[in-house]
């Protein structure tokens, strides 16, 4: 957009298929991931983990990536399909000169 988002937060359920069918977070690739000030990366315990990957700023007109590894259970079988979801949020803590501008909830599926 034409305005910088402050405090982002994304949150990626891993898939999750029963108890031996899931993908585990194992590592945050600094190296690949192209989001400037990449403040914290958490990974909840609950079925399906989540993990939140929080931002201070992301300035306007511009994109990034976050990369990060997972380890694929051994009992999955060939060809099986795992759909990953994960939701952006961001909110502001500056004054919203114009109303509405608090952008929240988007999300992008991809298929591992």
């Amino acid at each position: 957009g034409n305005a910088s988002a402050y405090n982002l937060r994304v949150t990626d359920v891993l898939p999750f298929a029963g108890p031996t069918h899931y993908i585990n977070f194992e590592a945050l690739d600094l190296a690949a991931s192209t989001c400037d000030n990449l403040g914290g990366v958490t990974v909840s315990s609950s079925t399906p983990p989540n993990v939140v990957f929080t931002f201070a700023e992301l300035a306007a007109n511009t994109s990034c990536s976050i990369t990060f590894t997972g380890i694929v259970s051994g009992a999955v079988s060939p060809n099986e399909t795992y759909t990953n979801q994960a939701t952006l949020n961001s909110y502001t803590d500056q004054a919203d000169p114009l109303s509405g501008n608090t952008f929240t909830g988007t999300s992008a599926t991809c298929t591992i």
